[in-house]
Parts: structure tokens; sequence; C-alpha cells
């Protein structure tokens, strides 16, 4: 099975222990799903998914080498949640997703991590439907 099929798996997994185990085989730094191609099925449910689906999708955007955003995420961080500016832009959510995952992961654990990617996760569905 490619990574993109373990990827789909993943997503509807909904004990955490099974689904640690099919992230396993996926290799983060080639997988990746770009904007023009993410559906709805990639993205996780928001009425069942745990802080691993969060964690792991943000990471299907890799924001390190989207260099028009590299250097303005807490400008972006600020828009987003004090203006409610961004919410029309995938590539700017996605990044949003990302670099907060990356904050969680080197400084967490964080209490607002996962109301806050939610938030974001729901507004990357809203612009994918």
């Amino acid at each position: 099975m490619d990574q993109l099929g373990i990827w789909k798996l993943f997503i509807k997994e909904i004990n955490e222990g099974d689904a640690f185990k099919l992230i396993q085989l996926i290799d983060f730094q080639d997988f990746q799903i770009p904007n023009e191609k993410l559906t709805l099925e990639e993205i996780p449910n928001l009425d069942n998914c745990h802080e691993l689906h969060i964690s792991q999708f943000a990471l299907t955007y890799n924001a390190y080498e989207d260099e028009e955003l590299f250097d303005k995420y807490h400008k972006i961080y600020d828009e987003y949640f004090d203006e409610k500016k961004h919410k029309n832009s995938l590539q700017h959510l996605r990044a949003l997703l990302f670099f907060l995952q990356r904050q969680e992961h080197f400084s967490g654990p964080s209490k607002n991590y996962v109301p806050d990617s939610k938030k974001i996760i729901s507004d990357i569905i809203k612009l994918v439907k």
C-alpha cells in the first residue's frame, strides 16, 4: 500500500494505539499532501479525531519550505486569531497549523493546542468542500 493509502487508513482509525501503528509507516520527510490535491478524505474528522490525527495532519504540509510564510508565522497567527484573517487561504491555514504543531512539539503541552488546531482544521474543511 502506498503512503497516501496508509494515511487514509490512519485518518479514519479511531483507536489511538492502532492509529499510532499506522502512522509509523509514513515517512513525513517524503509524504506531503499539496494544497491543490487535498480532499476531505485526507483531513481529520473533527467529531472523532484525537491529538495524534491533528498533529500528523499538520505535518502533511511542510511550511518550513514555504518561503513566503516562513518568517511571518507570528504575524499570521495574530491576524488569524485576533482579526479573523486568512480564512480564505489554504496556504496560510495549513502553514499556521504546521507552525502551531511545531511550537507544541518543541515547547508544549499547551491547553490551547487542540482547540486552536481544530478551529484551523474547521476552516480548512470549509475551503476544501
